[in-house]
C-alpha cells in the first residue's frame, strides 16, 4: 500500500472520530440547555405557588393551625409526664442476646424488640427532630416572606 492511501485512510478515520466527539459535545450542550429550561419552568411554578400561598390569608391561617396543632401535641408529650408523674410511657427497645465466638465465625446474636415501661418525662429523638424541622421551616418561611 502506498503512503498516500494510508494517509488518506488515517485522515478519514481521524475526521470521523473528531466528528463523533463534536456530535457528542453538541448533544450534551442541547441536554444542558433543555435542563436549564426545565429548571426555569419549575422555578416559575414554585414562585407562582409561593405567591399564591402568601397572598391567600386562608392558606396562611390553615398552615398556622396545622403547625400549632402539631407543636401542641409534641409539647403535650413533653409536659404530660411532668404534670402527672404517675403516667407511664411504653417504649420499644431492642434486646440483644447471644454473642460472636471464634473470631466472628460463629454468631449467635439474636435481636428482639420488647416494650419497656418508663415513668416520667421521655424525650424521643424523633420528636426532637420533628420539632426542629417544623420550627425551622416555619421560621424560615416567615423570614423569607419578610425579605420580599
Amino acid at each position: 500500500m502506498s503512503l498516500e492511501i494510508l494517509s488518506m485512510i488515517g485522515s478519514g478515520i481521524f475526521g470521523a472520530i473528531i466528528k463523533l466527539f463534536a456530535m457528542g459535545m453538541q448533544n450534551r450542550a442541547e441536554q444542558q440547555s433543555q435542563l436549564i429550561k426545565s429548571l426555569q419552568a419549575i422555578a416559575n411554578v414554585n414562585t407562582q405557588v409561593a405567591e399564591t400561598v402568601n397572598s391567600n390569608e386562608k392558606m396562611q391561617i390553615t398552615r398556622m393551625i396545622i403547625v400549632l396543632s402539631i407543636l401542641s401535641i409534641i409539647v403535650g408529650m413533653f409536659f404530660i409526664p411532668i404534670i402527672y408523674p404517675d403516667t407511664t410511657m411504653q417504649v420499644m427497645t431492642e434486646v440483644k442476646t447471644g454473642g460472636s465466638y471464634i473470631f466472628g465465625l460463629i454468631d449467635t446474636t439474636k435481636t428482639t424488640e420488647v416494650w419497656t415501661e418508663l415513668k416520667g418525662a421521655v424525650v424521643y429523638q424523633d420528636i426532637r427532630i420533628a420539632m426542629h424541622i417544623i420550627l425551622g421551616a416555619y421560621i424560615g418561611q416567615s423570614l423569607a416572606s419578610v425579605r420580599r
